[in-house]
């Protein structure tokens, strides 16, 4: 989306030349309800900083929808962490005992939601959130003296073009 110009907004301002007038640019990720015909949640973000997965597992956090739900969606939107996301905002976890709190774990999540996403016809598909319900970890809490850092090693993206004719 394209509004009034303000060089000082260094994350949406874009001068493409050196001596031509420059412009600010922000990017609109809308929800729409195809049934109702009504936007239910959109997010603006900076160009600059624009994310579409982190603007989708933000809309699909604040949905009220509780009932089954298609998603349509562009490349950028696409990713089994998106999938895994909107799914396991849907399981409950029930709490096994009284000394930690549960969480999802999203390693599993995400290889089960690719397990059930290539899933074939001539199989039977696997029930995603029992699997999700089944591998759950405990939230600890940090320790007197002990750091809250995380050992992620980061790997680099993979990406391709496709033409549909």
């Amino acid at each position: 989306m394209h509004f009034a110009t303000d060089p000082a907004d260094t994350d949406t301002y874009f001068q493409t030349q050196p001596n031509t007038k420059g412009y600010n640019l922000t990017h609109l990720n809308a929800a729409y309800d195809l049934c109702n015909r009504i936007y239910v949640d959109a997010m603006v973000q900076p160009l600059r900083l624009c994310s579409e997965g982190r603007a989708l597992a933000a809309m699909v956090d604040r949905s009220p929808i509780k009932s089954k739900t298609i998603v349509i969606a562009d490349r950028g939107y696409e990713g089994y962490n998106n999938f895994a996301e909107m799914i396991t905002s849907h399981v409950v976890i029930s709490q096994m005992d009284k000394r930690h709190q549960y969480q999802v774990n999203f390693t599993v999540t995400v290889h089960v939601c690719r397990h059930f996403l290539r899933s074939r016809d001539d199989e039977p598909p696997p029930d995603v959130e029992a699997l999700i319900r089944k591998n759950i970890l405990p939230i600890r809490p940090i320790r007197q003296g002990q750091k809250n850092t995380r050992k992620i090693r980061y790997k680099s993206a993979v990406s391709f073009v496709y033409r549909v004719v």
